[in-house]
């Protein structure tokens, strides 16, 4: 057995341990670092720690480290869950525990992971899978390099069943359908088969799992088992069926419906099932032989249930349907330790016509009927793709790593995130770290792999635990409406405002033009519709353009549910229908505008420093485009939901070339649903320097606490404060403000040099250029310059560009919104919000020495209550924004309020 793989793993993470978990007693601190779990909106990492007076704290954030999470409490065990993050976005991150920091700055950078992306289509449901169980409540645990803690099994399946439930699906939907049971439920060695089928046992904690209440009746049921090898050779009362998977099983359908019965117990391959559920087909399948005396597939079930439904399918069976240590295409260059594993059976024996009969099957594309095999009895995680179908195989529920995955289903593919079980013992010690200690090391040839190489080779890799898997639209999903703009019931709609309509998959442009019908419901007239025309490369977004609506209407659109097409020619179910009303609406001729949240000390390492961002706009964000030093062809952005649609989008921008060490500006271009684009003028700027480490790099110049962009506002006494980094000695820096040059002084921490410069003499009115130099002691010099800024001292106070507030809308309670504006000089401010009748209900103000009333930018939160402290109501208010009275040119803008 060849374990030099493992062993260089072993070394690197003994490499890890010297440099950053010991402290200068030679006392661990910090080890067991695992990133465990990705999703497309959420992450988690895990580590461990000997003091149990450690923080549990994290600092991350897209481009820069500047968001701290910290978990509160005291532990040796730290887990830290980031939610709410952008999908396919890429994030950098240190933990802290105590004065410990991992990577510790500043020899090495900080560690970063991405998220996953979504699929583009519809989601629909969620399902868990756990595997090998393993179940044998009583029996001490068995150290190995598979070790068992049998010992806690009870506890860890208690965790399990309680995670699992407390699952909530994107956009608050509900928990998983239901949960697969993957094999090998039962301990083969022992007399402890018949706890499988027991009300105080196994049973009795399944039993605890919730599903979806909308199964097909006398098929389906909240938890699904499948046989394994070890159930096979467990010891029983009277036999497998009868004392463990009879009683698991809805007794009133699946075990009727197919017939299984005690006289099955000696039959190969027997317990095989299978039941559909929203568009997709599920078949189970009992991958064993009888007594467990090898592995095999029921082809011939297998393909009459495929060919009997034709949908998407997944297929769940222990043995994987591959040999994974197959000569020529191999899953590792090692064979992985079988002997706890079950003898020499790795996979079913006829895994060749397995993957021949579910090949055969294909869509109208000729894309494969099945999207995943999911299997399991190695141990480890893994996933492998063969002829574009996914072979999953996941880890266990009880041995090490101790999890569990969800699965998230949409119509073009699932999400697929691996959890670690999150319960602990009285002492405050993770089941999962009960499970990493029954691991041992394993001599082979006189060569010791250590434990911890092994356990990390049980985990697998981030990606065979979490990724996205996508294809085509599943057959027999009708075209339908997810989304429409303005919403359903929506008050104040503007008036030249497009409509937007979302369909679930890629729609046909057939009698495009005939699709949509809107109608004026005060007199029953119909409006003309100019023109329809899809949007995006997916045509799943339709823009309908139309003459002006008129004020103080209401209007219904109905979409044709025999004229709407999918790209297959299938017509929608039924018509769709909505309305809104133009109370209070307005006809839009504001610019959009784009605010992008800037890097750390406006500097990165990164060639390709990836960026976030929010664009706004009443009349809805169609595209977002970017490029760097305001040269070259725009570049589209890419919506963090995957689509522009909304009056508000984050959106998120990764260069495809790098950039060069030095300076650098990003440039933003926003068009709406009307077409209005940002001028030249309302173009976003952002300055940042690219640093390699071989000179200098003005990395932060601010203004009064801002960071400042070509164009804007100053204030005519300004405090500037400079951040320059370098890994070489900054010998000297000066700041020239118009043609006065001043030397300036520095302050060094760490690689970074600090200095503020005040200016005393009033600037005059108008417009006003900066440039601040640096040189290193090698002579190496680098220059930031900005121009033109203004001060407007004399003439009134104005804002520049478009106010902007997110989240909008926003839920009171569990939010605020952030509202944004830049002043053209510092001003006594008053902010008044207004519902849609002109009632005032909140009001505040802020002085011209404060955040809110400071030239330039300003940005001030609203928690969406009254000022007599009550959360208003759902609806759409108008903020203004008031200087000695009137309203400051630009300054008003629309929040809406949206209470879950």
């Amino acid at each position: 057995m060849n374990y030099k793989l493992l062993l260089r793993i072993g070394v690197s993470f003994f490499i890890l341990v010297l440099l950053f978990g010991f402290s200068a007693g030679g006392i661990p601190i910090m080890a067991n670092i695992e990133l465990t779990s990705l999703s497309d909106n959420s992450m988690i990492i895990t580590w461990s720690t000997t003091n149990e007076a450690s923080s549990t704290e994290i600092v991350w954030r897209a481009g820069g480290l500047t968001n701290i999470t910290t978990i509160a409490g005291t532990t040796k065990y730290h887990y830290v869950e980031l939610t709410g993050l952008y999908q396919n976005t890429t994030y950098q991150y240190r933990i802290k525990s105590g004065d410990v920091i991992f990577p510790p700055p500043p020899l090495f950078s900080p560690q970063s992971f991405t998220t996953l992306a979504k699929p583009s289509g519809e989601y629909l449901f969620s399902f868990a899978v756990l595997n090998d169980l393993r179940y044998a409540n009583g029996k001490a645990s068995t150290k190995g390099s598979r070790g068992i803690p049998y010992a806690v099994c009870a506890e860890i399946m208690s965790s399990h069943v309680a995670d699992i439930n407390s699952y909530v699906g994107p956009n608050c939907a509900s928990g998983v359908a239901f949960t697969v049971i993957n094999g090998n439920l039962a301990e083969s060695s022992g007399t402890y088969g018949d706890q499988v089928g027991a009300a105080a046992n196994l049973k009795g904690k399944l039993d605890l799992l919730t599903g979806a209440s909308n199964f097909t009746s006398n098929i389906s049921y909240k938890y699904l088992p499948v046989p394994g090898y070890q159930d096979k050779k467990a010891v029983y009362t009277t036999d497998w069926i009868t004392d463990a998977f009879a009683p698991l099983t809805n007794q009133t359908s699946i075990e009727t419906t197919y017939g299984y019965r005690a006289t099955s117990k000696e039959v190969d391959s027997v317990f095989n099932y299978n039941f559909e559920y929203k568009d997709y087909n599920f078949i189970f399948l009992d991958s064993v032989k009888k007594n467990g005396t090898g592995g095999a597939a029921d082809l011939t079930f297998l393909k009459n249930k495929i060919a009997g439904s034709l949908k998407k399918t997944f297929i769940f069976m222990s043995f994987p349907a591959y040999n994974p240590f197959e000569t020529a295409t191999k899953d590792y260059p090692l064979n992985i330790p079988t002997s706890e594993v079950g003898g020499d059976i790795i996979n079913i024996e006829n895994y060749a016509a397995f993957q021949d009969t579910i090949e055969a099957y294909t869509d109208a594309s000729g894309n494969p009927i099945v999207a995943a095999v999911i299997g399991s009895h190695l141990g480890d995680n893994y996933n492998r793709e063969i002829s574009n179908i996914s072979y999953v195989r996941q880890g266990p529920a009880l041995q090490y790593p101790t999890g569990y995955s969800i699965y998230k289903v949409y119509s073009t593919g699932y999400v697929k995130t691996f959890y670690k079980t999150t319960d602990r013992d009285g002492t405050d010690k993770p089941y999962y770290e009960h499970a990493r200690d029954q691991i041992s090391a394993e001599t082979v040839s006189g060569q010791a792999v250590p434990a911890e190489a092994l356990t990390q080779f049980w985990l697998g890799s981030s990606s065979s635990r979490n990724f996205t898997y996508s294809y085509a639209f599943i057959p027999g999903l009708s075209p339908k409406v997810l989304g429409t703009g303005p919403v359903s019931n929506e008050t104040g709609a503007g008036l030249n405002s497009p409509i937007l309509i979302t369909f679930n998959k890629r729609m046909s442009t057939q009698g495009l033009g005939t699709w949509i019908t809107i109608t004026n419901t005060t007199d029953n007239t119909a409006l003309a519709v100019s023109a329809e025309e899809f949007i995006d490369a997916s045509r799943t977004v339709l823009k309908v353009t139309h003459p002006d609506f008129t004020v103080d209407k209401t209007y219904r659109v109905t979409v044709s549910g025999s004229k709407a097409m999918d790209e297959g020619s299938t017509a929608m179910a039924a018509d769709f229908i909505f309305s809104f009303n133009t109370s209070g609406g307005t006809k839009d001729e504001i610019e959009p505008s784009a605010h992008i949240n800037l890097l750390s000390d406006n500097s990165s390492d990164d060639p390709f420093p990836n960026f976030t961002g929010i664009a706004t706009d009443e009349s809805r964000i169609i595209t977002v485009q970017y490029r760097f030093d305001n040269t070259g062809n725009w570049v589209l952005t890419e919506a963090v939901d995957g689509q522009f649609t909304g009056t508000t989008e984050v959106f998120q921008i990764k260069p495809t070339s790098p950039l060069s060490e030095g300076p650098h500006t990003l440039w933003l271009k926003t068009i709406d649903g009307i077409g209005n684009t940002s001028s030249s003028e309302g173009f976003l700027a952002y300055s940042f320097s690219i640093v390699f480490g071989g000179k200098p790099s003005i990395s932060s110049v601010k203004f009064d606490g801002n960071s400042i962009s070509v164009g804007e506002a100053i204030d005519a006494t300004p405090r500037i404060e400079i951040t320059i980094a370098s890994n070489n000695s900054v010998t000297s820096a000066k700041l020239t403000l118009d043609s006065t040059e001043q030397a300036l002084t520095l302050l060094k921490v760490n690689t970074s040099y600090y200095t503020t410069y005040e200016v005393a003499t009033a600037l005059a009115d108008g417009a006003h250029g900066i440039t601040i130099e640096a040189f290193d002691a090698n002579g190496n010099g680098a220059t930031y310059e900005v121009f033109p800024l203004y001060v407007q001292a004399v003439s009134g106070t104005s804002i520049q560009g478009t106010p902007l507030n997110y989240p909008n809308p926003f839920d009171p309670g569990t939010q605020s919104t952030a509202i944004s504006y830049t002043l053209s000089k510092s001003s006594n401010i008053s902010l008044s919000i207004f519902d849609l009748s002109g009632n005032l209900i909140y009001k505040n103000t802020y002085t011209s020495s404060q955040a809110g009333g400071k030239a330039g930018y300003n940005e001030v939160a609203w928690d969406g209550k009254s000022s007599s402290g009550n959360y208003v109501s759902n609806g759409i208010y108008t903020y203004l924004i008031i200087v000695d009275g009137e309203v400051i040119q630009n300054g008003k803008g629309k929040i809406s309020i949206f209470k879950q």
